[in-house]
């Protein structure tokens, strides 16, 4: 039997990923899939650390580790310039009519209004 092994350094940035404390290393890390091939065919699929290879058995359980928001899920505590009423669009740049500085969208500001 041979083990397929994928790397999926690309794959995290576009997917969310799950991370959880390995029991054997005790480093955050998330499951990888892993088939081993009997022939051309997928003869078993096993879930093992990526980072130390430590195969779960399948009747235990994992805890995942709550990961922190970047944004926050309520749009009425994100502060950004972008929904702000002195924030104006110009096809040369963006400009804070307040305080007549140049912004971007995801800029903040502590005189934050609301449109």
């Amino acid at each position: 039997m041979f083990t397929s092994v994928k790397y999926y350094g690309n794959i995290l940035v576009m997917k969310r990923v799950k991370y959880f404390i390995c029991p054997a290393c005790k480093e955050k890390s998330f499951i990888e899939m892993r088939k081993e091939y009997d022939g051309f065919t997928v003869a078993a699929e096993k879930q093992v650390c990526a980072l130390c290879g430590y195969e779960f058995k399948e009747e235990e359980q994992i805890e995942y580790v709550k990961e922190k928001q970047l944004f926050n899920d309520d749009e009425k505590e994100n502060k950004f310039c972008r929904d702000c009423r002195y924030y104006v669009v110009h096809p040369w740049t963006q400009k804070c009519t307040l305080t007549n500085k140049e912004v971007t969208a995801l800029d903040t500001c502590p005189r934050f209004v609301r449109r």
